[in-house]
């Protein structure tokens, strides 16, 4: 076992024994893993993703249900990033990788983990000052990256990775209530963001965008002519 784990491991178990809630053992965990991390050398980043880690852990011991475990993580990055002068949006990005991380551990699917995610990033985002928009934004961003992700871990292709990364951020969009426009606007970019990561060529990302604003368009009740336009204002902006 690596510094880290241990390091809150311990702290947990040090809490248990003196009576601590289970709320403050998750805490402890993740500021002794965190405080572990910056001693071995860890970059900011990586600190908030230990600290994450340990929360999600400590929260299994504790008994805590798989999508508890998460907002925990995604909670516990988020702090430790705010703690380490991260902006708002870093926050947001470092919970949401941290909820979906945790989710990868309990076997969650990929829905769950997206769903995970941008709950996470869009509650770090309330708590950075976010305004709702922001939030909302933050949570369909977080939910394509862990969509995407799940979608290279199993080996898909990169138009793969970016089609779930779209539907994944459209259906967080709705989630938010935010309208058909919007949501397809959420999946163009969360696909293009996939298809970036996948190492996709400029006119792969582009068409990407579009297809996935369509299909987002089309599931939030749109005309195909709506879902068309819609497709093409993405695919626009992704040529940016």
């Amino acid at each position: 076992m690596s510094s880290k784990p241990a390091a809150g491991a311990a702290a947990q178990a040090a809490g248990v024994v003196a009576g601590m809630t289970t709320q403050q053992q998750i805490d402890a965990a993740s500021a002794a893993a965190s405080a572990a991390g910056a001693q071995a050398g860890m970059t900011p980043q990586q600190q908030a993703v230990a600290a994450g880690a340990a929360a999600g852990a400590a929260s299994a011991n504790a008994g805590l249900t798989p999508e508890e475990q998460a907002a925990q993580a995604g909670t516990a990055a988020a702090s430790t990033a705010a703690d380490l002068n991260f902006t708002a949006a870093q926050q947001a990005v470092v919970a949401g990788a941290a909820a979906a991380a945790r989710g990868t551990v309990t076997g969650m699917t990929r829905a769950q983990q997206a769903a995970a995610a941008s709950a996470a990033a869009s509650t770090a985002g309330s708590a950075a000052g976010m305004t709702p928009a922001q939030q909302a934004a933050a949570g369909a961003t977080a939910a394509g990256a862990a969509a995407a992700l799940n979608s290279q871990v199993n080996g898909e292709t990169p138009a793969q990775q970016a089609a779930a990364a779209g539907a994944a951020a459209a259906v967080a969009a709705n989630t938010f209530n935010l309208t058909a426009s919007q949501q397809a606007a959420a999946a163009g970019e969360a696909a293009q963001a996939a298809g970036i990561s996948a190492g996709m060529r400029t006119q792969q990302q582009i068409d990407s965008a579009g297809q996935a604003a369509a299909n987002a368009g089309l599931a939030a009740g749109m005309t195909p002519e709506d879902a068309s336009s819609t497709a093409g204002t993405a695919a626009g902006e992704a040529a940016k």
